[in-house]
């Protein structure tokens, strides 16, 4: 018999939306310039908020779902959407050149701590859950 509920999924879904809000609000990059044009360091912050997003509904289709092999297979998709939102800001989005703008003291070091963080909970999550399902 599986497990009703998955505090592994609970845990993710809680920081997924930590980054969702946090990149909007509190680890947000640098605002517009005085003309009004955003720099790249503004679209790693959407996209790092898109991907916290993702990770909620991943999650909380998690805590939903109560085979143990396709709640594996979701913390599996978890994993990866993990890694790639801790590798948006800074690595495959560029952010600003001066070390003491926004992006680089918040957006990038938040991004990162939060993806590795949802990212190790789904690992142990899909651990967890292939471990239960052979019982």
């Amino acid at each position: 018999m599986t497990k009703k509920f998955s505090a592994a999924g609970l845990a993710a879904l809680i920081l997924s939306a930590l980054l969702t809000v946090g990149t909007l609000t509190f680890l947000r990059p640098c605002g517009a310039h005085a003309d009004g044009a955003v720099g790249t360091c503004f679209y790693a912050g959407r996209m790092a908020s898109a991907l916290g997003g993702l990770m909620a509904l991943e999650s909380l289709m998690i805590v939903l779902v109560r085979d143990a092999k396709t709640r594996a297979g979701l913390f599996l998709a978890l994993l990866f959407t993990a890694v790639l939102s801790a590798l948006t800001p800074g690595t495959l989005i560029a952010l600003c050149h001066h070390a003491d703008m926004r992006c680089r003291m918040y957006t990038q070091p938040g991004t990162l701590v939060l993806g590795a963080l949802i990212g190790v909970t789904a690992l142990a999550g899909c651990v967890l859950s292939l471990k239960n399902g052979k019982k």
